[in-house]
């Protein structure tokens, strides 16, 4: 019985392990994301709309969130995407699914939130 407790508890463990490093694996962000619903400090706004990041599978990174389109790098670290740059950034990736991701970040002491949704390749779908 005890040895039951203590193998139930290191597999408790690992698992929990496992689910805190979960985030995309390196490739599995290629692709353009739209921003499909943005909030500063907690409230919606549409500032956004038409907004959109395109992760390319050499670590290049284009946005044009700011209203002007950016090109740089970027590499993935956990849970996290760090831009570098002129305009380094560093976003955490709440919330993440093969489809759609929470991205937050703060930005001139603006706490922002971005849902971004994976454009479709094949626009029938």
């Amino acid at each position: 019985m005890q040895k039951f407790s203590i193998l139930s508890f290191c597999l408790f463990c690992l698992l929990a392990c496992a689910t805190e490093a979960a985030g995309p694996q390196p490739g599995e962000l290629d692709g353009k994301w739209q921003i499909a619903e943005a909030k500063r400090n907690g409230k919606l706004t549409q500032t956004f709309s038409n907004a959109y990041f395109i992760f390319h599978e050499n670590g290049q990174l284009e946005t044009n969130y700011t209203g002007e389109i950016v090109q740089t790098t970027y590499k993935l670290d956990g849970q996290s995407i760090v831009q570098g740059g002129e305009m380094p950034m560093n976003y955490t990736l709440s919330e993440w699914a093969d489809s759609s991701v929470w991205m937050n970040f703060e930005m001139q002491q603006f706490k922002f939130e971005f849902l971004l949704k994976r454009e479709s390749e094949n626009p029938a779908e």
